[in-house]
């Protein structure tokens, strides 16, 4: 799934080398709390959980009903970062670069053989 540019900032900052999905049958969710600050900027705290379909729904259902996220969860945001229920985009397929074929001769130039 492709991530905000803040959001990918935030996973980078959890996991500076990168976060990679181990266990693709589950929810990989980004879970980002909002911390208020006197300053310009609020300070964000993130963490990423894994959740199985059955926890997922449950929470994506408690949500719909009206629940606050940071109640259920102690964090204010979510963003999906796997799905397992999504296929991924397949990667294009790089096309073969066409060989160059001699051209014709030019006019006038002849072949010393």
């Amino acid at each position: 799934m492709k991530l905000s540019a803040e959001n990918q900032e935030l996973l980078d900052r959890v996991y500076p080398n990168g976060y990679e999905v181990k266990e693709k049958d589950r929810y990989h969710v980004l879970l980002v709390k909002i911390i208020k600050t006197n300053g310009r900027h609020n300070k964000l705290q993130a963490n990423v959980q894994v959740f199985n379909k059955k926890d997922w729904g449950e929470l994506l259902k408690q949500v719909n009903n009206g629940f606050n996220l940071a109640a259920i969860t102690g964090y204010d945001e979510f963003v999906v970062i796997h799905d397992p229920t999504v296929q991924p985009e397949p990667k294009p397929i790089p096309q073969p670069k066409p060989k160059s074929k001699p051209g014709p001769k030019p006019s006038g130039v002849e072949s010393h053989n």
